[in-house]
């Protein structure tokens, strides 16, 4: 290994989250978890490389692929891409791949890194419809991304902690539902035990302990909200219950989110009044209130999903419909 790739990788495990001796060392990061079910998903695809600056790290590398090359640096191509989000497009291997280079976002539409996919061409194959395909599969990754320190994260946060549960694939079919939403995690307290932790989530995280803030509407039932990302995102995290009316967990989910422009008014504006006026803002959503009744609505329609214990509902997951059933792996295709 040369030099400068050595470094890279220096750079990356040092950027990733310290641990004790006696634990485990994280074996997957996040970014590779999505580059690994974006292979599965799209098998044509013949590469596919995430490029991100690491928390504490001043060098852009390779963080996740399905070709190695792990901590290697971005190079001036990948660079600018990122600086100019200008998309890069090149034929290779005689004509026969088509390499696409976007600029990938978390969430928020804040830039985290690059994204470099390439794909075979046949002769006189779409081109247009390849780049078309590649920032689809872009946008569908952006959509599971906080900011870049997520992507460094273990998968899972914790390693004993099962990632094929019930929950996850609730989770997954209540976002494909709600384009609107930007992310979704559902807290659940473990059977037989006072451990509250992600279960199921659109960011990963799995196995990561509640915090106080989660317990505390978990212990109170009482919804809390805030603005989060710069200002582009509005948070809300609601007691999760299931048929019985039992509190099992919290669910926390956030839509977009732009601040109304301030006039000029020598009076200080509240935090709270900026917050109300401005959540009205938020694309069709017109205030707090709409964006707390309508997280309400889909989290109570997700207990109408069937009732054959085979559906992913919070109604039919066991023969107590408690948390213990949201545990299950799923075996659902």
């Amino acid at each position: 290994m040369n030099s400068r790739a050595c470094s890279g990788l220096f750079l990356l495990l040092a950027a990733a989250p310290a641990s004790p001796a006696s634990a485990q060392i994280p074996t997957k990061i996040y970014a590779q978890q999505l580059v690994d079910e974006t292979v599965a998903k799209n098998p044509e695809l013949l590469v596919i490389v995430i490029h991100v600056t690491p928390p504490k790290s001043a060098e852009t590398v390779i963080v996740a692929s399905n070709i190695g090359r792990i901590g290697k640096r971005s190079d001036a191509d990948d660079l600018r891409v990122i600086q100019t989000n200008v998309p890069k497009r090149e034929l290779a291997a005689g004509g026969t791949r088509f390499e696409v280079e976007l600029v990938l976002s978390d969430t928020s539409g804040t830039s985290v890194g690059a994204l470099d996919l390439v794909f075979p061409l046949a002769a006189g194959g779409d081109q247009a419809a390849l780049q078309r395909k590649a920032e689809s599969i872009r946008d569908g990754l952006s959509r599971r991304i906080l900011n870049e320190a997520n992507l460094m994260d273990p998968y899972p946060m914790d390693p004993l902690a099962t990632t094929k549960t019930r929950a996850q694939k609730l989770v997954d079919q209540t976002m494909a539902r709600h384009p609107e939403v930007l992310s979704l995690a559902m807290h659940v307290t473990l059977p037989n035990g006072n451990e509250n932790v992600i279960l199921g989530s659109s960011f990963g995280r799995i196995g990561k302990k509640a915090d106080e803030d989660d317990m505390n509407v978990i212990a109170s039932g009482k919804t809390i909200s805030g603005v989060y990302a710069a200002g582009k995102r509005f948070g809300l995290e609601l007691a999760l219950r299931d048929v019985r009316g039992a509190t099992i967990g919290s669910l926390n989910v956030a839509y977009p989110y732009k601040a109304a422009r301030r006039r000029n008014n020598p009076r200080r504006t509240s935090r709270a009044d900026l917050l109300g006026r401005a959540a009205r803002r938020v694309g069709s959503l017109r205030s707090p209130r709409s964006l707390m009744e309508k997280t309400d609505g889909f989290l109570a329609s997700l207990a109408d999903c069937g009732q054959d214990n085979t559906s992913l509902s919070l109604v039919a997951f066991g023969e107590d419909n408690s948390s213990l059933a949201l545990l299950e792996r799923d075996t659902l295709s």
